[in-house]
């Protein structure tokens, strides 16, 4: 048995309305296979953020986490890291390029389950990157030597929490579009 997956119909009488398609200089409208209405939707800026807090965290994470953490917390983390943001930066660029490819892969399973999926490892990578950097710190003050932690790991994983609650936000949106489109 065949499923076809349409556009809803509020969505296809807003697009025919309001085309927001393409970059618009005066009377002109060039470009139009540009979906750039995208990216100043809300999911759209919730996609940019996740972008720009994933890359953040990647260049962090190279830089500095290689000599200073264990190999497990380096590539549990470097690997959700790395998963997330090419899946986030492919999706950027087929809902910016296509119209129809954001409506129909946004009322799909596959946002809210990698959406899903995304909080989970960045919240389960984080936890346990903090408590790996934080680990030379407790043997430290076990041995009445003080010393802290390197500032670039805290980051990373402040950022990895802030990365799970923004995840978390886009699954809740992604599910309320996918509940809304009457699948």
């Amino acid at each position: 048995m065949q499923t076809i997956i349409g556009m809803p119909k509020d969505q296809q009488v807003q697009r025919s309305r309001k085309n927001r398609n393409g970059i618009q200089i005066g009377c002109f409208r060039f470009c139009t296979c540009v979906h750039l209405g995208f990216l100043s939707s809300r999911s759209g800026m919730l996609k940019l953020f996740e972008l720009l807090l994933a890359s953040c965290c990647e260049t962090l994470l190279i830089n500095f986490g290689m000599r200073e953490l264990s190999a497990t917390a380096f590539h549990s983390y470097l690997t959700t890291v790395s998963a997330c943001l090419s899946t986030t930066f492919i999706l950027i660029v087929c809902y910016t390029l296509s119209a129809r490819s954001y409506y129909l892969i946004r009322q799909s399973l596959f946002e809210i389950i990698f959406n899903g999926l995304a909080c989970f490892s960045f919240g389960s990578a984080a936890c346990y990157m903090g408590f790996m950097s934080k680990l030379p710190s407790y043997r430290n003050i076990l041995l009445f030597t003080f010393s802290n932690t390197n500032p670039a790991l805290t980051s990373i994983y402040y950022i990895g929490g802030l990365l799970t609650v923004v995840y978390f936000a886009d699954t809740i949106v992604a599910y309320k579009y996918y509940r809304d489109s009457g699948d």
